[in-house]
């Protein structure tokens, strides 16, 4: 499986999490809404689901400041 089909798959199971609010993925990783509110929330978050095309997905907060 080459890299870029195991980010994808990784980016599909946290975008999983985040659109069911799984508690378990809380602290695993943040999502930022970069693009258009330079936001980042916690998977279980009970904000709005961000765009995944507006949004993305990483371990530490400190990359989406």
């Amino acid at each position: 499986m080459s890299t870029s089909a195991r980010a994808a798959g990784k980016l599909r199971v946290a975008f999983a999490a985040v659109e069911s609010r799984d508690p378990r993925f809380d602290g695993w990783f943040h999502v930022s809404v970069a693009t258009t509110t330079g936001l980042y929330c916690r998977p279980n978050c009970p904000a709005v689901m961000p765009s995944p095309r507006t949004s993305g997905c990483s371990p530490r907060r400190s990359r989406h400041r």
